[in-house]
């Protein structure tokens, strides 16, 4: 609402953040921040009806940056209990010194604004790289997914995992940006909980924090399993001694760079890096997983390249890269991607992740927190009991009654355009064991296909 040339707030409350929707961002318009140490000085004030009025912005108005108020916040409830209403800013402003009174809830206002802003920044990326890729190559699943995701909050967690996401972290697969570690974690969630409706035996994918929690173990002296470590032995041992263990696969960020991991259940170790002379922990690491699955009835007796391509020089595409290995892995014969690929899958994962998202928001009564699995082993063997999904505390949970049944179709790569695909030299259980030097070091090594999947985010 615009009165007297301010516009009256309901506005930069911290509810309007809340509510405040994708769909809201074309048309959204924030004040600037002032550079740093643009307030000079500031003095409380007791309430003076001409001077402050708690409700109004001006037009093009810019506001202290956040460390210049900080101080005020740290003082502003004892000052308001002393009976304190405002405060007097002396600000320079593009080379002039200006003095501006302000009330206490404008102060709040400025510090919501401030903390809302990074946000909203990530939210309007990720909602322009979808229109750009709309704009380019029109697509009714695309246009679909756009005006759903159009009506959520933009602080909005992402429904449907038990992982609390933000969706604007989904920002981080636009662009060459680097992939955060949440959504790498929701991406690998959502391809185990898949894998576990439709395989039998079973990989278990882990999150991006396991190999930290194994190596610190490893660190220790004396070394000891942790409880979540040997809760996770526990369900490793059941799954190979009710010949459901397919596998163990988890991704690894070190120096900032993502590596792949898998130990099939003949023991083979298979390992990608995308990026070639590029150090990784791999001999660290397999010495760890020995040492983790001592006792278990496997163990790692060879080490095998998954013949991972590489990424392209100076690009931020390793955890796309990392996640593809163990995706190549899990699902034994699925072409890897090529280099110019990886802006189409970026937008598969975005679509991905808010389809599956989309599906569960239409089930609102589901919880995604699951019931404990059940150390009583004795009895007969319930259905999917060989089917674990984790938790960001990293609980194990039985996927008897998950979710996931009730909002899930069938995992199939989601493509949005036409996507040409490269294929890997994946092993089966049948491949003879190939040496570490053995893969393809060139986008020239693989063949090219295409395919083309439609996208469903109906009720099944």
């Amino acid at each position: 609402m615009v009165a007297d040339g301010k516009l009256s707030s309901p506005l930069y409350l911290k509810q309007f953040f809340q509510d405040l929707t994708f769909a809201d961002l074309p048309s959204l318009s924030l004040p600037l921040s002032l550079p740093d140490n643009s307030l000079l000085k500031y003095s409380w004030i007791r309430k003076d009806p001409g001077l402050i009025n708690p409700s109004l912005f001006c037009f093009g108005e810019r506001i202290p940056s956040l460390p210049d108020i900080s101080p005020i916040l740290q003082e502003v409830s004892e000052r308001q209990a002393e009976g304190f209403q405002g405060v007097e800013l002396t600000l320079m402003e593009e080379g002039w010194c200006t003095t501006r009174h302000v009330s206490i809830e404008m102060i709040r206002r400025y510090t919501h604004i401030h903390n809302a802003t990074p946000h909203i920044r990530l939210a309007s990326q990720l909602h322009a790289s979808l229109l750009s890729h709309l704009h380019a190559h029109p697509s009714i699943s695309l246009t679909t997914i756009i005006e759903r995701l159009s009506t959520f909050p933009i602080h909005r967690d992402l429904p449907g995992y038990s992982l609390l996401v933000p969706i604007y972290e989904l920002r981080s697969l636009s662009g060459d940006h680097e992939v955060e570690d949440d959504v790498a974690n929701i991406q690998l969630k959502l391809l185990y909980l898949h894998h576990s409706l439709a395989a039998a035996p079973r990989n278990f994918i882990l999150p991006v924090f396991f190999p930290c929690a194994l190596l610190e173990a490893y660190a220790r002296s004396p070394r000891t399993y942790t409880p979540l470590l040997s809760k996770l032995r526990s369900s490793i041992s059941l799954s190979i001694m009710r010949q459901w263990f397919a596998g163990l696969s988890f991704i690894h960020c070190s120096g900032f760079h993502y590596t792949s991991y898998h130990v099939d259940r003949h023991g083979r170790l298979f390992w990608g890096n995308s990026i070639s002379g590029e150090p990784s922990p791999l001999q660290e690491l397999s010495d760890v997983l020995r040492w983790f699955l001592d006792g278990l009835g496997i163990s790692v007796a060879s080490i095998l390249s998954m013949g991972m391509p590489p990424q392209k020089a100076w690009s931020h595409d390793c955890a796309l890269f990392a996640l593809e290995g163990i995706r190549s892995r899990v699902d034994l014969g699925l072409p890897w991607l090529r280099l110019a690929d990886i802006t189409q899958l970026r937008l598969e994962w975005i679509v991905e992740l808010l389809t599956h998202s989309f599906r569960a928001n239409l089930h609102p009564h589901l919880s995604w927190y699951d019931m404990p699995i059940s150390s009583d082993l004795a009895g007969p063997v319930p259905k999917f009991l060989g089917s674990y999904s984790w938790e960001d505390d990293w609980t194990l949970y039985e996927v008897i009654q998950h979710p996931i049944f009730q909002v899930a179709v069938p995992l199939a790569p989601v493509s949005i355009l036409p996507r040409s695909l490269t294929h890997s030299s994946s092993f089966s259980d049948s491949d003879e064991h190939t040496s570490e030097s053995s893969y393809p070091t060139s986008d020239s090594d693989y063949q090219p296909s295409s395919r083309m999947e439609s996208l469903d985010i109906s009720t099944p």
